[in-house]
């Protein structure tokens, strides 16, 4: 697939990488940053990076994508944005925050859209790595801030599993969906920190 912005212009997103290897060549740093936000897709598993883009171009037409990083399957990672860059992650937070996405997620069943253990790990990985690169950084899951599923966990658990409390972006109430639904989110954070799959 070509990816193309709205205009029609082709554009070149750089094959992705496994994150270790790819960490090393994002770029600088960027003043603006003190959020991170992580989310899902909400679509295909299978989906690439290029098509996730050309959906914000084409299909929502906007001039710039929603996300800064996309995980694919394999727990590869494509930049699409650097860190100084704004992004349209979530309404009325992009000003100061970076987005990191997991492709896939349309459900969360096994053998269905459920996040990879690759996506996983990546996701840790990624974690880790920016809020040593920004040591105040605060990080949430889209879901705290919107009423949505996305990314399909409670990313404070998450944080707490991960020994990051000190960069655990909270708000109140804790988050936009129903309370009953909290448990199960939690447990999926909880094993996606600590690497235990299947998850729930």
């Amino acid at each position: 697939a070509v990816l193309t912005n709205k205009s029609g212009k082709k554009l070149t997103l750089k094959a992705p990488k496994a994150w270790n290897s790819l960490k090393n060549s994002i770029g600088p740093k960027s003043d603006r940053v003190t959020e991170l936000y992580i989310h899902t897709t909400a679509g295909n598993i299978n989906d690439s990076a290029v098509k996730v883009m050309n959906y914000f171009f084409h299909s929502r037409n906007w001039n710039t994508g929603g996300y800064h990083y996309l995980i694919e399957k394999s727990g590869k990672v494509t930049q699409c944005y650097r860190d100084s860059v704004i992004t349209n992650g979530v309404q009325g937070r992009n000003k100061q925050s970076v987005h990191i996405s997991w492709i896939g997620g349309y459900d969360f069943k096994q053998g269905s859209n459920q996040m990879s253990k690759g996506q996983a790990s990546t996701i840790v990985e990624m974690v880790k790595f920016y809020c040593k690169r920004y040591p105040n950084i605060l990080v949430y899951g889209h879901n705290q801030v919107a009423g949505k599923s996305c990314p399909w966990f409670y990313v404070p658990k998450m944080m707490i599993e991960l020994d990051l409390s000190e960069n655990m972006g909270l708000v109140d109430p804790q988050w936009q969906l129903n309370m009953s639904a909290l448990p199960n989110y939690q447990k999926v954070a909880q094993q996606i920190a600590q690497g235990s799959f299947p998850l729930l």
